[in-house]
């Protein structure tokens, strides 16, 4: 057989090109292909019309020289996206498990009652859960009557909220000393002298709130 000068034409057919086909089921296989090819590189020929073909060698090598790198090139970039992907993965998932378990908390407490006033939860105290508010860690904490518990704190909150309604006389220390921030809505007893600590920075009177204000 004479060698075509261009062995991408068949032998007996030059002025027919070539078209050469690889089917790769599995990328783990490309090693195992690129062995059985060369153990058979002298035996191995292709077939155009029933006759034999010299291109087998550039075949080959241009499977082993470009191909097959890229091929693994493609498989590593693969896996790091993948890996990169996992991460990301396992960062969202874990955020998620965050605040799948700030949820549980907010709803183990007072059934997940809680008014959202400046940015702040203030959530509603009950009798039933003192326990709770007692050993809880709060920043913020809002009444619908009695709001004695605040001398029972042994954290001091920063922000208190008196709900409509809010029924008990505030009279001096009931709210404690120490407090920043208070805010009133439609209160039925009179604010008095001194019901407001001095230590109180901030005052904010909410929708309801009806009572004249003096100086």
């Amino acid at each position: 057989m004479i060698e075509s000068e261009d062995k991408n034409k068949c032998v007996l057919h030059p002025n027919k090109n070539l078209k050469f086909y690889v089917w790769i089921v599995n990328l783990c296989h490309v090693v195992n292909f690129v062995r059985l090819i060369k153990v058979n590189i002298m035996v191995i020929k292709l077939i155009h019309l029933n006759h034999p073909t010299s291109n087998i060698h550039s075949l080959i090598n241009e499977f082993k020289d470009n191909i097959y790198p890229k091929l693994i090139e493609r498989k590593e970039n693969d896996q790091i996206l993948l890996k990169e992907s996992n991460e990301t993965f396992k960062e969202i998932q874990s955020q998620n498990d965050n605040n799948n378990n700030n949820l549980k908390l907010n709803n183990s407490i007072n059934k997940n009652k809680f008014i959202k006033m400046s940015d702040h939860d203030f959530y509603i105290y009950s009798e039933n859960d003192e326990s709770s508010i007692l050993s809880g860690d709060f920043e913020s904490l809002a009444f619908k009557d009695n709001c004695n518990i605040l001398s029972k704190l042994t954290k001091l909150l920063n922000k208190v909220l008196l709900l409509n309604g809010f029924n008990q006389k505030l009279n001096k220390g009931i709210i404690p000393v120490g407090f920043k921030e208070l805010y009133i809505s439609n209160i039925k007893q009179v604010l008095i002298i001194d019901s407001i600590p001095n230590t109180v920075t901030t005052v904010g009177l909410c929708d309801g709130f009806n009572q004249k204000l003096t100086v």
